[in-house]
């Protein structure tokens, strides 16, 4: 039997894509783009990971003792309903052993009667163990145990606080760090901030980790940020500075 012949060529599908659809080409090359980054920072963080791990060990009698106090001066707290109350830096507390298991103790603010009160809520905590191996390399990096006791030379009233404890093969030290001050030791600053970022990045503060931001100089304390105006805010801001500026002019004096 006689076969018939396509009369002209059939057209093959091609995976080109269609030069009428420049726009669909870009996107595909964008997408691409940010698979291979995306997968790229996830590998250097596996790799990251595993070094760690092999580098690092977790002693046996580690512990750890975190504590905030947000700051604020009389007046700050100066609120009309619950809604209010509950938008106020909160104090906490966060203790952690070699296990990983935790507890943390956070202070928030309600209003009983038109009187401004505290609420302590107690919660168990965990950490897991690469958690735990960054934060004990974090110490490790940091060399805390070399830290100076108090990183700040006159603190200001109501600036707001963060005291660190660990123990760690055999020995123990503390830290306290404040926002503001006549003078602070950045240098050491800067090395405390490695620890911090550690623990607040596997357990996150109730302030949303605004703690970070007393690592910058002319910080303030956490009260700042939860001022009624924007014009408010502003004038502490500018205000603070003046206090800070004419404490150090009296010190030189």
């Amino acid at each position: 039997m006689r076969r018939l012949a396509c009369p002209r060529p059939c057209p093959r599908k091609s995976a080109r894509v269609h030069p009428s659809f420049p726009a669909t080409k870009s996107i595909l090359q964008h997408s691409s783009q940010k698979l291979a980054v995306r997968f790229l920072a996830w590998l250097l963080s596996a790799i990251a990971n595993c070094a760690i791990s092999y580098a690092t060990t977790v002693p046996d009698d580690f512990a750890l003792h975190a504590h905030v106090a947000p700051g604020g001066g009389p007046g700050m707290f100066d609120v009309s309903s619950s809604a209010e109350a509950a938008k106020l830096p909160k104090a906490w507390d966060l203790k952690f052993d070699a296990s990983g298991r935790g507890q943390s103790v956070i202070s928030y603010s309600v209003l009983r009667r038109n009187t401004l009160d505290v609420h302590h809520v107690r919660q168990p905590r965990w950490l897991s163990r690469p958690q735990l191996l960054k934060l004990v390399a974090a110490v490790n990096q940091a060399d805390f145990y070399s830290l100076p006791t108090d990183l700040c030379t006159d603190p200001l009233e109501h600036s707001g606080s963060a005291y660190l404890k660990i123990t760690m093969n055999g020995r123990t030290h503390e830290v306290t760090l404040c926002a503001w001050a006549m003078q602070r030791d950045m240098r050491g600053v800067k090395r405390l901030e490695r620890i911090w970022r550690a623990l607040l990045s596997a357990q996150r503060s109730p302030n949303d980790n605004k703690e970070l931001r007393w690592f910058k100089e002319g910080s303030g304390g956490l009260s700042i940020s939860v001022l009624s105006s924007g014009a408010e805010r502003d004038g502490y801001r500018r205000f603070l500075p003046v206090i800070y500026g004419n404490l150090r002019n009296l010190r030189k004096q």
